[in-house]
């Protein structure tokens, strides 16, 4: 990056000079108006430092001379002066000054620099969709992006442009669409449809709306729209890459929040030990399960199983031999389910399943399948006659007869049957 520094004292230049040296800039300096005109005209000069006073000339000449080029109209133009108070700072701003600095405050300069360096050459990763009818535009907008790193879909119409979303919707990160497009389109219309898309990846795509029409109205309905930035034309390269990295940041921590919260949620629904469903998950999950059923005509059978002689296992082998044996039947029997069943650790060394449209004959099969599943794998530990039992009821879905809580009370009572009866079986009960 190269600095022009406007600094009439020597000593102080070297001052500034130094600092931008180490963060890694290349400096130009210029002790007056007119050899600062010069460098400007000659070099690619990316940012400005000027001193208040000046020998020949005012600070705010050079900061009309730059305005009025247009291809130094987002130059970067940092006043260093002495003296701050309200008066300056407002005529400063006014006439077009980026930011003004105290010289007790070059720490603040460098900072400030170092800052724009690391923003202007940050390079992305991903596909970016861009939304433009004008062609010369378009391809200034498509190389500005190139060298930023992106892909660019492009495209000048809606259709189309829904279609590429709907295709390339998870290597998106950014839609970048004109307001105004072909044949009477107005881009907000493609705002509203990704907005209420029910796909929420889709429905979070940041939006940078670009237009020549720079009305508050106009720019206060696309915010209410969904569109999440807005951009006048001419799009300078500084601004969009200002733009881009906010809104992409923006997404990038909104996504690693709303992670964070889904495995903070899965944390509060799984139990740790068996990684299947806790008590409450199970609730939650069976609870729509239970609408499906009933829904879809479905009986189902609830299955309440628990792990025989589980404290002689603790009391023989250790907590942490006992805590392996219930991540065995955890696994086992999550992976022994179909895609609309679910199973849960009801406690302790107990373990719940809801089996949607399952016949008795068929939840018996599964439960000897599982049965069999863990006491090879007890064998394979050398942990001999440990097994599982099991009972059951039945909710059938006439209205579902019997609620949740009377279901397990059910199976419960069919579990301790299964018990009474020896164990490793399991045994409906019945009135």
């Amino acid at each position: 990056m190269r600095v022009l520094i406007v600094e009439p004292n020597p000593l102080f230049f070297e001052i500034l000079e130094t600092g931008f040296i180490a963060a890694g800039v290349i400096v130009y300096r210029a002790n007056d108006l007119k050899s600062a005109y010069k460098i400007l005209a000659d070099n690619n000069i990316e940012f400005i430092t000027v001193s208040y006073y000046l020998d020949n000339g005012n600070h705010i000449d050079l900061v009309n001379y730059v305005r009025n080029k247009m291809e130094m109209k987002v130059l970067p133009i940092y006043l260093i002066t002495a003296e701050l108070s309200t008066e300056i700072l407002g005529l400063a701003y006014s006439k077009g000054v980026t930011g003004v600095f105290n010289k007790s405050d070059l720490a603040g300069l460098f900072r400030s620099v170092e800052r724009v360096i690391t923003i202007q050459n940050k390079k992305f990763k991903g596909r970016v969709l861009l939304v433009e009818d004008i062609m010369s535009i378009a391809l200034l907008e498509i190389a500005q992006l190139e060298a930023l790193g992106f892909v660019v879909d492009h495209c000048v119409e809606i259709k189309k442009a829904n279609r590429l979303i709907e295709k390339n919707y998870e290597s998106y990160k950014l839609v970048i669409l004109d307001l105004i497009l072909e044949q009477g389109e107005c881009g907000s219309t493609l705002i509203s449809t990704i907005r209420c898309h029910h796909n929420q990846i889709i429905s979070t795509l940041p939006i940078l709306v670009t237009t020549g029409f720079d009305d508050p109205a106009r720019r206060i309905d696309l915010f209410n729209l969904g569109a999440d930035d807005y951009i006048i034309k001419p799009v300078f390269k500084e601004e969009l890459i200002c733009r881009v990295d906010h809104l992409i940041t923006q997404k990038n921590n909104m996504d690693n929040l709303n992670m964070r919260k889904k495995i903070l949620e899965e944390y509060a629904l799984i139990d740790p030990t068996s990684q299947i469903f806790n008590r409450y998950g199970f609730r939650e999950s069976s609870e729509k399960l239970l609408n499906y059923a009933k829904r879809n005509k479905h009986d189902c059978i609830l299955v309440l199983i628990d792990m025989d002689d589980f404290k002689s296992i603790n009391d023989r082998l250790g907590h942490n031999q006992g805590d392996e044996c219930i991540k065995i039947i955890g696994g086992i029997l999550k992976g022994n389910l179909r895609d609309h069943d679910v199973v849960g650790r009801w406690g302790g060394d107990e373990f719940i399943a809801l089996l949607v449209n399952c016949s008795k004959l068929n939840a018996q099969n599964w439960f000897k399948r599982v049965a069999e599943l863990y006491q090879n794998k007890m064998q394979e530990l050398s942990i001999k006659e440990e097994g599982i039992s099991g009972g059951y009821s039945v909710i059938n879905h006439l209205g579902l007869t019997v609620d949740f809580e009377q279901s397990v009370e059910i199976a419960d009572k069919g579990l301790y049957k299964a018990k009474k009866s020896g164990g490793a079986r399991m045994c409906e009960f019945r009135e």
